[in-house]
């Protein structure tokens, strides 16, 4: 019986802890970096403008030099697919082409499937600046579900992505 109320208490305990770490978890992320290039947003344009150019600057490919990456459709068009499988560092999961506005943006909608299951919009966009463009990359999501809401109290999202 002495046994069993421990079991009950530890297990309490637990539940509560979790409560509380979801509670305090934010329901939303978004992390951004910008820089500012030294050339007009056309010349910029075309390293952003498909998944392979994007890939060739990927920092994640430095995190995973024998990831397995494959592509579905046209490359730089609406509905363009890549999927990567690495190490626990890049995970598992698909990018697709949503949106291109020339020389102004790039939308991906992402999906996460490891290491942490998710959904994640990101972007590309160039901001004239001077002589040069303001590139800024962002990403938005949700912690969607108990577990991913409460583990953003222990993981950092702007920390891990960006």
């Amino acid at each position: 019986m002495r046994a069993l109320k421990t079991l009950i208490i530890i297990l309490g305990a637990v539940l509560g802890i979790g409560a509380v770490m979801y509670a305090m978890g934010d329901p939303d992320y978004r992390v951004e970096r910008a820089v500012v290039i030294d050339a007009p947003p056309g010349s910029v344009f075309g390293h952003v403008s498909t998944l392979a150019a994007m890939d060739k600057w990927s920092p994640w490919n430095e995190k995973d030099p024998n990831m397995k990456k494959s592509m579905e459709g046209t490359d730089g068009t609406v509905g363009a697919k890549a999927m990567w499988e690495g190490n626990s560092d890049v995970g598992k999961g698909t990018e697709e082409i949503a949106a291109i506005v020339p020389n102004e943006r790039i939308v991906l909608n992402m999906v996460i499937e490891e290491p942490f299951a998710g959904i994640s919009e990101a972007q590309v966009v160039l901001t004239p600046e001077g002589a040069g463009t303001n590139v800024t990359w962002l990403m938005t999501g949700t912690n969607e579900g108990f577990l991913n809401r409460a583990m953003s109290v222990i993981f950092n999202t702007e920390k891990m992505v960006g």
